[in-house]
C-alpha cells in the first residue's frame, strides 16, 4: 500500500477551504474579541447616558423675584450640606449665562476666593445669603465654597411643579456637563423635602 501524498493534501486543502480561508480565519478569532469589546464599551456609554438623561429635571431658581431655569441631574454622590444649618446644596453652573445674573453672584461664582479670604466685601443685602460652606473632593484636601440661599427652589418633575422646603446654591462658572446635558447638580435630598407649588410655573 502506498500513501498518495499528493491525494492526501489535496482532501486538506478541499477541507480547509470547505470551512473558509485561513487567512479570514485568523481575522475572524482576531477580529471578534475586538468587536465584541468595543460593542460593550458602546452599549455601557448609551447606558450611562440613558441613565443621565433619566435623572434630568427641571429647576428654578428665584433671587429677587427674578426666575432662572436649569437642566438638572440628579447626583446621589452629592452629600453636601451645610454644616450649621443641615441645608443641601445644589451646584448651579452659570458659564452660558454670565450676563443674566447679578453682579454679585458673578464674582462669587468667578472669586469665591476673594470673598472667603475678605479681599472682596459682601453687599449688605446679600450678607444675608450668603454662607461658606466646607467641602472636600478625592483627591484635594479640604476646601471652602461660597453658597446663597435663594428666594425660592423649584423642581419640576411628571409636569408638576415642587417646592424644596430647604436648600442652597453654590454658584460656579465651571461647566459641569461636557455636551452641557444639565447646569446644575441637585442635591438627592432636596427631591424628598419637597411640597407642591401653588401656581405652576410658565
Amino acid at each position: 500500500m502506498k500513501f498518495d501524498f499528493k491525494l492526501s493534501s489535496s482532501v486538506l486543502i478541499a477541507s480547509v477551504k470547505g470551512f473558509g480561508d485561513p487567512i479570514s480565519w485568523l481575522f475572524v478569532l482576531i477580529g471578534f474579541p475586538i468587536a465584541w469589546h468595543l460593542s460593550k464599551r458602546n452599549m455601557e456609554a448609551i447606558e450611562i447616558t440613558k441613565i443621565q438623561y433619566d435623572s434630568l429635571i427641571k429647576v428654578i431658581i428665584q433671587i429677587n423675584d427674578v426666575s432662572y431655569s436649569f437642566k438638572g441631574l440628579i447626583d446621589s454622590g452629592n452629600q453636601l450640606y451645610d454644616p450649621i444649618s443641615k441645608m443641601p446644596v445644589m451646584f448651579v453652573s452659570i458659564r452660558e449665562r454670565v450676563t443674566d445674573f447679578p453682579e454679585n453672584v458673578v464674582v462669587m461664582a468667578k472669586n469665591p476666593e476673594k470673598f472667603i479670604l475678605g479681599a472682596e466685601e459682601v453687599a449688605p443685602d446679600w450678607e444675608n445669603r450668603m454662607r461658606i460652606i466646607p467641602y472636600s473632593v478625592l483627591g484635594q484636601e479640604n476646601q471652602l465654597i461660597i453658597a446663597i440661599k435663594p428666594d425660592k427652589i423649584l423642581i419640576e418633575k411628571e409636569d408638576e411643579l415642587y417646592h424644596v422646603e430647604s436648600g442652597l446654591v453654590s454658584f460656579s462658572i465651571q461647566q459641569l456637563s461636557p455636551d452641557d446635558a444639565f447646569q446644575c447638580i441637585v442635591h438627592p435630598k432636596m427631591l424628598t423635602s419637597t411640597r407642591r407649588a401653588e401656581v405652576k410655573h410658565a
